[in-house]
């Protein structure tokens, strides 16, 4: 069931999980024109609209938030479609991104003086390259770049689609076992098998879930043979080769009664150590993906 939560609720949620979390309860004002990255371009007296944010982002200085477009301060975290906040009236210094006016025209880029005291404008990106500022021109800061609220877009049907067919391929992808991971299975499975041949529950969950080799007897006893060496019933590969038969020897959610070649309480006993097995597998398997997906 999918809840749709309130504003309240939603920040109570994120405090929980230690998110740090702003409500947007300052107007500010918003220019909704794109000033380039790349080349600049006038705003020709755009109106401002208003603009809601954190109060933290009212500086005492003054805040004015507008959209940039292209990608020259990519590698400075500036893209294209995002909002930046900038502060007016504050001094300037190397390194500092200014949104700037040169001759009419509006631009963002990263401000500096060199060695020979001559400014420069420069981008963040290998493709672009940097100007200078020249007495001839007409110069004026609007103000430094202080933080950048990433432009979120939403994701089309047809892409969702796609998403979701790559997800459920990564979900039935073969899990890859660490040693310590199947060691571990094998070190609590020990204390369950009273008989050598039980074994073989704990070898066809690793073959269908790809821990070991399907038919690879000889790599499986000598995992279980590394892990619990001191063991009183340890498997063969002979043994577990002989019982690799009828339903024994299919994917264990095709296993029978009627088709397996034990019956009766034996049967039991091997489709319990199977399941146990099976169920610490899927529990590796189901944290391995919660870490992978988020």
């Amino acid at each position: 069931m999918i809840t749709i939560l309130t504003k309240d609720e939603a920040i109570a949620q994120l405090k929980v999980q230690g998110w740090e979390v702003r409500d947007c309860d300052t107007e500010v004002p918003f220019f909704d024109v794109p000033v380039p990255c790349g080349t600049p371009k006038a705003l020709d007296d755009i109106p401002a609209r208003a603009m809601m944010v954190p109060h933290e982002f009212d500086s005492v200085l003054g805040s004015l938030f507008t959209r940039v477009s292209g990608d020259s301060m990519e590698d400075a975290g500036i893209h294209d479609g995002d909002i930046v906040r900038v502060v007016t009236g504050q001094k300037i210094c190397d390194g500092d991104i200014l949104l700037v006016k040169v001759d009419g025209e509006t631009t963002a880029k990263a401000f500096c003086i060199d060695s020979d005291g001559q400014p420069w404008l420069l981008p963040k990106n290998d493709a672009y390259t940097g100007f200078p500022l020249t007495e001839d021109q007409d110069v004026r800061v609007m103000g430094v770049v202080k933080d950048v609220l990433n432009h979120v877009q939403s994701v089309s049907y047809r892409e969702c689609l796609g998403l979701i067919e790559e997800a459920k391929k990564r979900r039935h992808m073969p899990m890859e076992f660490t040693p310590q991971q199947t060691s571990r299975v094998i070190a609590s499975m020990a204390s369950k098998i009273e008989v050598a041949r039980y074994w073989f529950g704990v070898y066809r969950i690793f073959a269908d879930q790809g821990a070991v080799g399907d038919e690879d007897f000889d790599t499986f006893c000598q995992m279980v043979a590394g892990v619990v060496p001191q063991h009183e019933h340890l498997p063969t590969s002979i043994e577990m080769s002989r019982l690799n038969i009828d339903c024994f020897k299919k994917p264990f959610s095709e296993w029978s009664v009627e088709k397996a070649p034990v019956k009766g309480k034996r049967y039991v006993c091997y489709y319990t150590v199977a399941l146990q097995t099976e169920k610490m597998l899927n529990d590796i398997c189901k944290k391995a993906l919660k870490r992978r997906d988020f």
